[in-house]
């Protein structure tokens, strides 16, 4: 198999499932979402704390 072929069917090499517990899968998108949001939340907590929001702002309990 040559490169371009390899390349060309990436997609039928990875498994959707990142890991599972029993019966329950995790996929790669879900894991994707909770990266993002947790990127999201650390983010604006960063910039909270940089700007003083306090009450005003963005409020992370």
């Amino acid at each position: 198999m040559n490169y371009l072929e390899f390349y060309q069917n990436i997609p039928q090499y990875i498994d959707p499932i990142a890991f599972s517990i029993g019966s329950f899968a995790i996929r790669w998108y879900s894991l994707m979402w909770i990266v993002g949001i947790g990127v999201v939340y650390i983010f604006l907590s960063i910039q909270n704390k940089k700007n003083n929001l306090g009450n005003y702002g963005l409020r992370i309990t």
